[in-house]
């Protein structure tokens, strides 16, 4: 659309992107645009019947206060609008395989209604690409031409008006929103998504699956990292053959003629998005072999068992430098000056704690025979810990009370997440900070290449969250009998057993797969906040459906069960984790509401 794109980088439009509710069929979508209200599904019903409108809208208005209207285009306008036109000509839009016939009836009277100077407002409603994308796709090869013929008929409008040099208003809609293959309806990966939560939640009722149910989150990571990949290869493979997305050619870039420098920058970029999914399943492999997990395989060596045999200590004490190292890089990025220097300390710290114990060695240690406990260096951390936790809640209430700054805000957010990974540094054992390594890795990588870039919404982006949470907990080494809840985390920088530290730590030590996961989305959503106003609503009753539904699903299949040969051995266990993983979530969507209701409270 030359002429289109030409209007828009010279400033002489004001473009963006308006988000359409459901149900994105013809009659809802007109109602909305003229009354201002969402509609509901039940007028997806009323779509092939519509009724005349009587709610308050802008043709009743127009209509009234005398206004001269014309309309041209689907006659779904006329059944909605009766006898408020001053003269009109619908074409029934019924037939999918029709994509001129409409669009031809709304040209041919285009020359004779713009040289007349008898009306005040004129509506045309084209069929544009709606039909072409049901019948062949959105990369169909009719597409082209559709365009043309459309940036052609915005051109003479325009030129019209200018030359009328009358004052008014263009309006110009543009349908957007269709998935790869055409239609309105749920694209490939909403599909994956949809499907993997509810087969996840119906293979609750097998004690097979409850025992194996880490393999039930490998399969969907693995399928939802292949499905990701393929979007991004739809993105940027096609983009690169000129079709693009759909809101790159409606709304161009007005930087028309990029430079050499942002042409290697978008190949970086391109590059680093497609190694994202393949890496991620590189880094879920080695993670499965690090801690074997279940029943079947679990007593099978692993990677994990190799690492903490006291011939392989160098090699253990290497590998906890390098990740407590990777983790400081990758979490200090949006930290305050002093919360970085905080996190430095308390990553030594954390080495120090290891060695106090015996897990790993300094350089200039020739034995692993210490003096210390270990009591003292976990203290050590947890004054660091406090610090930053202070820190960044102090930013948050600053951005909440006394100013409304968002970038404040999104600070404060970030820091607290670096002091909760400071914390789970300290509580996994030596052998697992591969895990937070890569969980952050991951984490940063999608935020970067992934999410932002291909647009997923906050729904999207909770659910895939919610799945990587769900399997690092698996890869930490849990699984869904109690004996592999690791207790001595209970008693870290403690010389006593304290009963509610000692479960708070040990909580966190065993959901902090799920919980780092769920945290980084609090800051990721709220850090959007451009993109997309009630993200952080929408993630927070997400979150909160992803948990509950299975949680009420499972007490149910329990109760049906209760006579079953494992109640006790494999069914109860699972209960006890569903219940302490529900708590926890219902604490993080509190979180969730706190930040949606501040923001809500500063901009009112």
């Amino acid at each position: 659309m030359p002429y289109t794109r030409h209007l828009v980088d010279r400033g002489s439009s004001h473009s963006f992107v308006a988000k359409a509710r459901p149900p994105t069929v013809t009659m809802p979508r007109i109602k909305a645009l003229t009354t201002g209200s969402i509609p509901g599904f039940i007028d997806v019903v009323m779509n092939l019947n519509s009724p005349a409108l009587l709610e308050d809208n802008l043709i009743w208005q127009a209509s009234t206060a005398g206004k001269r209207i014309i309309f041209y285009g689907d006659d779904t306008w006329v059944r909605l609008f009766p006898k408020h036109f001053m003269e009109d000509d619908g074409t029934t839009s019924f037939f999918v395989s029709d994509y001129t016939e409409v669009d031809n009836n709304v040209t041919r009277h285009l020359d004779r209604t713009l040289k007349r100077d008898d009306w005040d407002v004129l509506i045309l409603h084209y069929l544009g690409l709606d039909h072409i994308g049901h019948i062949s796709g959105p990369h169909s090869s009719l597409i082209q031409p559709k365009l043309l013929e459309m940036d052609d008929v915005l051109k003479k409008i325009h030129s019209s008006l200018v030359s009328k040099e009358a004052e008014g208003s263009l309006p110009y809609l543009l349908v957007h929103g269709k998935n790869t293959g055409g239609d309105w309806s749920l694209s490939e990966l909403d599909v994956l998504l949809l499907a993997g939560t509810i087969g996840h939640t119906l293979s609750l009722a097998a004690s097979s699956f409850v025992e194996e149910e880490h393999q039930t989150w490998y399969f969907l990571l693995n399928t939802l990292c292949l499905a990701v990949f393929q979007d991004v290869c739809r993105k940027y493979f096609r983009e690169q053959r000129g079709f693009g997305e759909e809101e790159e050619l409606f709304l161009p870039s007005k930087d028309s003629h990029p430079s050499s420098h942002h042409k290697s920058e978008m190949s970086s970029e391109k590059w680093l998005a497609l190694a994202t999914p393949p890496f991620t399943l590189v880094c879920c492999r080695l993670l499965r072999s690090l801690n074997q997990t279940g029943v079947q395989w679990a007593h099978l060596p692993d990677v994990g068992h190799w690492l903490n045999s006291s011939d392989h200590k160098t090699v253990l004490s290497l590998l906890s430098a390098f990740c407590l190292v990777l983790i400081y890089l990758l979490v200090q990025r949006r930290c305050s000056l002093v919360s970085k220097f905080a996190l430095a300390l308390g990553l030594l710290g954390v080495y120090s704690y290891r060695a106090a114990v015996g897990n790993v060695l300094f350089p200039w240690q020739q034995s692993t025979r210490t003096t210390s406990k270990g009591t003292v260096e976990a203290r050590f951390v947890y004054v660091f810990v406090l610090g930053i936790l202070f820190t960044g809640t102090k930013g948050l209430l600053r951005s909440q009370i006394l100013t409304t700054d968002a970038k404040l805000k999104s600070r404060g957010l970030w820091e607290i997440y670096s002091g909760l990974v400071l914390l789970v540094s300290l509580l996994f054992r030596a052998h697992n900070l591969p895990v937070l390594c890569c969980c952050l890795l991951i984490q940063t990588l999608m935020a970067q290449f992934i999410w932002k870039k291909l647009h997923y919404d906050a729904a999207q982006t909770t659910i895939m969250h919610y799945w990587f949470g769900q399997a690092f907990f698996y890869f930490q080494g849990n699984s869904n009998n109690i004996a592999t809840v690791d207790i001595s985390v209970g008693f870290v920088g403690l010389e006593s057993y304290i009963e509610a530290p000692a479960i708070v730590l040990t909580a966190l030590s065993t959901y902090a797969g799920p919980l780092l996961w769920a945290c980084h989305l609090v800051c990721y959503l709220s850090s959007e906040r451009e993109r997309s106003p009630v993200a952080i609503g929408h993630g927070c009753y997400c979150l909160a459906l992803l948990r509950s539904v299975p949680a009420a699903a499972y007490i149910v299949l329990v109760t049906v069960l209760r006579y079953h040969l494992f109640i006790w051995s494999v069914f109860s266990p699972k209960l006890l984790y569903e219940s302490m993983h529900l708590l926890l979530t219902a604490g993080v969507c509190l979180f969730f509401i706190t930040m949606e209701q501040s923001h809500s409270t500063s901009k009112s």
